[in-house]
């Protein structure tokens, strides 16, 4: 029996910095990330048609600071859980900083300073993209994996199909 591929979703090089970094740590399911945003992509069939034909494991963490484009995201979604195995919805509130401040259990604006010494965000997720220390800087901040797209409270409204598609990070982590 063949391994069932794992692909992650993310909206941006911090989240791919992330997810790679912890799973070279051993820390989450190693994964292929390719960096797509769903609230965003009008042609979600490109996507499908990279999928493995044997389905795969997709693991999708998105924003909701703007969720303007519900109705694609979740028309994505859709899509996207026809022709896979099952997909995780990883949600992030607001945007991945904000999550990140909430793991390591710091409000957002403070995030630059606690983790960097920096004065501002934008910075901040400069650092946080190219960081290769990731892991161990994030650990000695007090970082709490677990608590990571833990809250699900912000996206109950999304109307997404139940058949297939679960929520959070305990399907993330490794045993």
């Amino acid at each position: 029996m063949s391994k069932v591929e794992t692909i992650y979703f993310v909206e941006g090089e911090c989240e791919k910095n992330f997810i790679n970094s912890f799973k070279t740590n051993r820390a989450i399911i190693s994964g292929k990330v390719r960096i797509t945003n769903l609230w965003e992509t009008a042609n979600i069939n490109r996507i499908i048609r990279s999928l493995p034909k044997q389905g795969a494991v997709i693991y999708v963490a998105f924003d909701t600071d703007v969720t303007s484009e519900a109705e694609r995201f979740c028309a994505n979604i859709k899509a996207l859980s026809k022709h896979c195995r099952k997909i995780i919805l990883l949600p992030q509130h607001e945007h991945f900083e904000d999550e990140l401040a909430f793991a390591c259990q710091q409000a957002t604006r403070d995030l630059p300073s606690y983790l960097y010494g920096l004065s501002s965000l934008s910075e901040c997720k400069t650092k946080l993209a190219q960081d290769k220390n990731l892991v161990s800087n994030l650990n000695a901040k007090g970082f709490v994996l677990a608590r990571m797209w833990s809250r699900t409270d912000i996206i109950e409204q999304l109307i997404l199909p139940k058949n297939n598609i679960q929520w959070g990070i305990e399907y993330v982590l490794t045993d």
